[in-house]
Formats: structure tokens, sequence, C-alpha cells
């Protein structure tokens, strides 16, 4: 009698395996998918402050990533698809030594190029602040900063400070790129326009 039972659950135990085997074994749940595509992370704390279409369905994406009390601000950038999803890359953007914060405010693109520009403040305290600008020459695929050129107001005689507001205070021309803005000197009240082109 024994041996019939054991005879018997050895029998089910075979056609079970057959029923498994024909079916395939179940997949990991949590597996990665192999075709899975990687994706840039954009940071937590990203405050974006533009977002520019560039052609081919690509936004170029700008802005700062701060501590967690906002301040110490340093600039960013990312490309991504139209809904500024599917992002490609995103870079952080270096400021000098010893300045206090930076945000990119402006992008623009000139063949496989993207121009950002990048707004600086060398102090926390308003008093001694100045406002300095850069423009940056990133390559679009990955980017990979090519040059970039601090933005002198001409004429200036003496220590100023500068900004760039407008959305159009970056544009391409046919030999560079065009900044404008205002600045001011820090004796005084008045906020004075200037423009200059970068040959980049």
């Amino acid at each position: 009698m024994k041996l019939k039972c054991l005879a018997a659950i050895f029998t089910l135990g075979v056609a079970m395996y057959g029923v498994v085997e024909a079916h395939g074994r179940p997949r990991d749940p949590v597996s990665p998918n192999a075709n899975s595509v990687a994706v840039a992370k954009i940071p937590v704390r990203f405050n974006q402050r533009a977002s520019t279409s560039i052609g081919n369905g690509e936004n170029c994406v700008v802005g700062e990533v701060g501590d967690e009390d906002g301040m110490n601000n340093r600039p960013f950038v990312y490309l991504a698809g139209a809904t500024n999803r599917n992002v490609h890359w995103g870079k952080p953007l270096g400021i000098p030594k010893f300045y206090y914060e930076g945000r990119a405010t402006h992008c623009v693109r000139k063949a496989e190029y993207l121009y950002v520009l990048v707004q600086l403040s060398t102090s926390s305290f308003q008093s001694t602040n100045q406002g300095e600008l850069h423009v940056l020459k990133l390559q679009i695929d990955d980017g990979s900063v090519e040059a970039d050129v601090e933005v002198v107001v001409p004429n200036a005689k003496r220590a100023y400070s500068a900004w760039a507001w407008e959305d159009d205070d970056l544009r391409l021309m046919d030999d560079g790129v065009m900044v404008r803005g205002l600045y001011r000197y820090s004796d005084l009240e008045d906020d004075l326009p200037f423009s200059v082109i970068l040959k980049m």
C-alpha cells in the first residue's frame, strides 16, 4: 500500500515538472529589463530658470542647484525631450574658486553647440557682492565644456555688478553670440544698459 502511494506521488511530481518545463519557468519580477535605457538624473533641488526649444524635439533646460537651505547655488544644465522628460544628459557647471554662487539663466543653440549664460555672485553680502556674467560653449551631444568666456562690459570705468534678466538677453549673431543686460557701479544707484558680442 505504501509503495502504491509513493508511486502515485512520484508520478504526480513528474507530471507537474513537465507542465512547468512546457510553459517555462516564471520570470523574476525584480529582474532589470535588458532593453531599458539609462537616463540622466536631475538633482532633487534643481530650480529651473528657463527651458528653450533647440530643434529636433529637444529642450535646453537651465537653472541652479542649491543646498538644503536654498543657498550656495551652482549652475546646472540638461538636454531633454520636448516636454523636459527623457533627459539625455545633465551637467553641473563649475564656478570660479572663492565665488559665492552661480546660476545658468539662458541657453541658445548654434550648429552642434549650446551657449549657456551663467550669472555669478562674488559674495553673499549685498554690499560687497558683484554680479559677473560668463558664456559657456557646450557640445550638444554630451555637455562637454568647449569654452568659458567672461562677459566684460564695454567702456566700464571701475568695478561694477552686471546681470541679464530678459528672455532674449542672450542671442545668436552671425559672428558669435550677443549678451545684453544692465550694470551698476557700486557707489551709484543708476542701472546702465550694455551689449557685447562674443566671438566663440
